[in-house]
């Protein structure tokens, strides 16, 4: 019986199956079951990947002693060829695979970057909600009871609002000072005046390094204002005596009621500040300019 035409392709196939079997056996086994269905295709993955940390030694013509230079030549020639071509291959597929891996990496980035669908009025109601001082343990764990909650206080709210118990204020009076200066030149019953650094005058006090009294205290929330000016003006003053002791500073005795006076300049004057600075004058480096100085008296 004749042979069938396509015998010496399947001899060729059967031939390199052997081949992989025998040398990379493990890769065939992978294959063999993922055919089947029996694995799983990160298995074939993982196989792929160990591939090219087995040894193995590509079979080379063994040289004879009886050939000749040109022979030698030949053979070594197409060996550096070979390699050569390899090492080409190998560095077009490691190229390709950086670009792909650096791709799927942006993809995901970009990703978990994509922000949520929440509703412009959302982040607006969020970010009053901070300016309110609202922290991460007023809103965790955000569990459904938790917003039902708020919702119910909302809808409560909105239908005061509609019948005109009070008005809403979105004014944010209470906000830090951008810089210092935007400091005003008269405050809680207090005037600010310039004048030349000249004299015994070189060395003012100088100005906090934050607009805000919360910069100063161990937790980095606003204090409240007490009942009176002196009373905050001392309060004040104790955060950021606690606040030097902390951070290893040392200062001016008189140092803590200057800036507290400055930190506490939006509170209401209540006709008795005087007897926080009934014994000295204090002076400061000017807010708007730093070559001047600043004198603080009583508003007259």
């Amino acid at each position: 019986m004749a042979r069938p035409k396509n015998s010496k392709t399947f001899t060729r196939l059967a031939g390199l199956n052997a081949d992989l079997r025998k040398d990379f056996a493990d890769l065939y086994d992978v294959l063999m079951r993922w055919r089947t269905g029996d694995c799983h295709y990160i298995d074939v993955q993982i196989a792929l990947d160990a591939v090219w940390m087995i040894p193995y030694d590509y079979p080379e013509p063994p040289a004879s002693n009886t050939d000749d230079r040109d022979s030698r030549l030949l053979r070594l020639t197409n060996k550096y060829m070979g390699l050569s071509d390899a090492a080409s291959r190998l560095a077009e597929l490691t190229a390709l695979t950086a670009a792909a891996r650096d791709k799927a990496r942006d993809e995901m980035a970009a990703l978990a970057c994509q922000p949520l669908p929440v509703p412009e009025y959302m982040d607006q109601l969020a970010i009053r909600m901070l300016a309110e001082g609202i922290t991460q343990s007023d809103v965790h764990p955000a569990s459904r009871e938790l917003a039902r909650h708020m919702v119910a206080a909302l809808r409560e709210f909105n239908e005061r609002r509609s019948k005109s118990e009070f008005e809403d204020d979105d004014v944010y009076d209470d906000a830090p000072l951008r810089s210092w200066k935007d400091l005003p030149r008269r405050f809680a019953g207090w005037e600010l005046t310039e004048k030349p650094r000249t004299g015994n005058r070189l060395s003012p006090t100088p100005l906090p390094p934050s607009t805000d009294i919360a910069y100063f205290t161990e937790t980095g929330e606003r204090p409240p204002f007490r009942e009176s000016l002196v009373e905050t003006y001392d309060y004040f003053a104790r955060i950021i005596d606690d606040w030097h002791q902390r951070n290893n500073k040392t200062a001016a005795p008189c140092l803590a009621s200057v800036w507290a006076l400055l930190l506490a300049h939006r509170i209401t004057d209540d006709g008795i500040g005087d007897k926080f600075y009934e014994d000295f004058r204090y002076d400061i480096v000017s807010p708007w300019n730093e070559n001047m100085i600043a004198f603080i008296d009583r508003a007259t």
